[in-house]
């Protein structure tokens, strides 16, 4: 039986340009599939926060989609916490 750390730090939600601690007011644990243990948090976004986030997507959705492949690969290959958080 695994012990519930209350010290581990939510996971943020990548949106606007900014990571972001999501706003809802529940949450999840992230298991690590090879030991069990509970390595982080997930809060849940509320209703508000999802329209922002969708909202947010369709506006950068355009620049996005003519953005190279390699350009992406670069900005969240070097961000140790963009590769955690995925």
């Amino acid at each position: 039986m695994s012990k519930t750390n209350h010290s581990l730090a939510p996971v943020p939600t990548l949106y606007g340009g900014e990571w972001q601690v999501a706003t809802g007011d529940r949450s999840c644990s992230v298991h690590n599939p090879s030991t069990g243990k509970v390595i982080a948090k997930t809060v849940y976004c509320d209703v508000d926060q999802t329209n922002q986030i969708v909202e947010s997507a369709a506006e950068a959705f355009p620049s996005w989609n003519q953005t190279p492949v390699t350009h992406d690969a670069a900005t969240f290959g070097n961000d140790p916490e963009a590769v955690t958080c995925f």
